[in-house]
């Protein structure tokens, strides 16, 4: 049985892919409200895009506050401290891996670590995590 249906366009406002299926599956599921709109209440082209675009752009905004929410906290520089621990981190398994469990932030390693471009006073976070 041929389908007459009706296209409808809209943009889901991101490049990411894990962003835009989450994104097509609620387009997905809101359209089935809007092509009934349009069937049986005469919802017009436009106003069932501007519709789906209003859900793409709401939750667009929820996934911001979702992630500004995520990455604030009531300490100042929060986020750009659980960077500094990830790195610190990143660079005591790199020494583990490298010398085992003899591993140790000597002035050797310690120049390695600075030439690398860390910081001087993350070399205490690195020892700690060593």
């Amino acid at each position: 049985m041929p389908c007459d249906g009706i296209h409808l366009q809209i943009s889901l406002g991101t490049a990411c892919p894990c962003t835009a299926r989450r994104l097509g599956g609620i387009v997905t599921f809101e359209s089935e409200q809007v092509f009934e709109a349009m069937a049986l209440d005469g919802l017009t082209r436009e106003a069932a895009r501007k519709w789906l675009e209003r859900v793409v752009r709401e939750e667009l905004e929820r996934i911001d506050r979702r992630n500004r929410a995520q990455s604030d906290s009531r300490e100042t520089g929060y986020a750009r401290t659980n960077a500094a621990e990830d790195r610190a981190l990143g660079h005591a398994l790199r020494l583990l891996a490298r010398d085992g469990i003899s591993a140790d932030l000597g002035e050797v390693e310690r120049a390695e670590i600075v030439a690398d471009g860390v910081p001087a006073q993350d070399l205490p976070k690195i020892d700690n995590y060593l």
